[in-house]
């Protein structure tokens, strides 16, 4: 009997698309894309970025004595790995010089929801939740 191999479903729907050669999550995702670049070209945004990373977490490391043959020798030790939030787009408005921190969402999880409010704390700004292609900036 010969194996089937089959695409697992995503745990919200959403199917990975590549557009222009740039992977996206979702296709809502990539046409958003699409749409801040139009915005970009017009003039009302400038720097769009995809998959921006922001420290929420800073590394923690502790010193380690090392025994060698003929001395010890104190090194760094990660304990705990840097945590980041990555954005689906930032960009700045040319009209305000705000820039925006944007994550596109079908379902907002409390993973997220825990993110975005350790980023407020950190930044002091919210993330922008669009839930539509072509939502104003």
């Amino acid at each position: 009997m010969a194996k089937q191999w089959h695409q697992t479903k995503s745990k919200y729907g959403n199917k990975p698309v590549t557009i222009d050669g740039t992977k996206y999550d979702s296709t809502g995702e990539g046409t958003r894309m699409g749409y801040l670049k139009l915005l970009e070209r017009a003039g009302e945004i400038k720097d769009l970025q995809y998959h921006k990373k922001f420290e929420l977490i800073p590394q923690i490391t502790e010193d380690v004595v090392v025994h060698l043959k003929t001395k010890d020798k104190i090194v760094k030790k990660v304990v705990q790995r840097a945590r980041y939030y990555e954005a689906d787009y930032t960009y700045t408005k040319v009209s305000t010089g705000e820039e925006v921190v944007e994550d596109f969402k079908g379902v907002v999880t409390p993973l997220f929801e825990f993110k975005a409010a350790l980023f407020r704390y950190k930044y002091g700004k919210e993330i922008k939740i669009v839930k539509h292609i072509n939502e104003p900036i």
